[in-house]
């Protein structure tokens, strides 16, 4: 699979200007990105092998995408990592579900061709927030598996909520400060999938997304300038740099009897579309902002919190 790329000139290919399916922006932010390209790719392969649920682990299927730990070596299958693991005495190893992996990575129940149109019954984002308590009161405890990049935080529901929900603020930013240290300190060299951007901000205006049709338009226009060209008059020939972006969107923007815009400001609009699509800023976009909404799935309950968090 490659990253999807449109035709920057023809404004009907992108979501229009102002939308407000959050679901449709994300999906467009994601399918551009090279990194989803390639786990969709080796989750697609799994999903073809009927492993996308569990990898036996006397399978000859390489564990490349698929979260374990122990980390497993580039390429290296789930039999001789389980081989290894014993040889390295490692007691307690775990290969997890390869949905799992791509569901906290993405946001995605299933991975999805990039080149897939938006249709809000085949891609499907779910919220990362969960809830999760014992079903019978006699239980005295269990386990709970999180990611490297989840926290767990413990509530008492027979006490005030608002006290330790502003405790748990402060735990979580905390826990959020070290995890963004960990990343830039941390070398992974059997871990090609490691993530390096940056950790999303946990704010975005209102009003900034009204123009995100045109930061993936010029995205887009700036890949286009990359591409494979024989000589530089022919990249010339392509006119995709900020001066003819900058005329076409204001003559679109002028029949339409709206406000033009500024050289500057589209200057910065790779930039912004970067930020969304590399950062995985998109995140926030997969919670409402209404607030309060609950669905189940497969997966268990999903909460959807308001955004931004308090």
């Amino acid at each position: 699979m490659k990253p999807f790329m449109a035709n920057w000139r023809a404004k009907d290919e992108y979501p229009p200007p102002g939308c407000k399916d959050f679901n449709r922006l994300a999906w467009e932010f994601l399918r551009r990105n090279p990194d989803y390209a390639v786990h969709a790719s080796q989750m697609a392969h799994l999903r073809e092998k009927d492993c996308y649920d569990r990898i036996p682990y006397n399978s000859s299927l390489s564990l490349n995408g698929v979260e374990c730990w122990p980390a497993a070596k580039r390429d290296e299958s789930a039999v001789d990592y389980c081989v290894r693991m014993k040889i390295e005495k490692f007691k307690r190893r775990r290969i997890d579900r390869p949905s799992s992996s791509f569901w906290n990575r993405w946001g995605l129940l299933l991975p999805i061709d990039p080149n897939t149109p938006y249709d809000p019954k085949e891609i499907e984002f779910q919220a990362p927030t969960r809830l999760k308590r014992h079903e019978q009161l006699e239980t005295r405890s269990f386990n709970l598996f999180l990611y490297p990049n989840q926290a767990a935080v413990r509530f008492q529901l027979d006490m005030p909520l608002g006290p330790q929900l502003e405790e748990a603020t402060r735990l979580l930013r905390t826990a959020r400060e070290d995890y963004a240290k960990t990343l830039k300190s941390s070398a992974h060299p059997e871990r090609s999938d490691w993530p390096q951007a940056a950790l999303p901000k946990s704010e975005l205006r209102k009003d900034a997304l009204q123009n995100a049709h045109f930061w993936l338009r010029c995205y887009d226009a700036e890949r286009e300038r990359k591409l494979p060209m024989e000589g530089q008059e022919s990249r010339r020939k392509l006119k995709s740099g900020p001066t003819e972006q900058l005329i076409l969107f204001n003559q679109e923007r002028k029949s339409e009897g709206l406000e033009t815009f500024e050289a500057s400001t589209i200057k910065g609009f790779p930039k912004t579309a970067n930020g969304m699509i590399k950062d995985k800023r998109y995140l926030m976009l997969i919670t409402t902002e209404s607030g309060g909404s609950r669905t189940s799935t497969g997966l268990g309950t999903v909460l959807s919190l308001r955004w931004p968090l308090p």
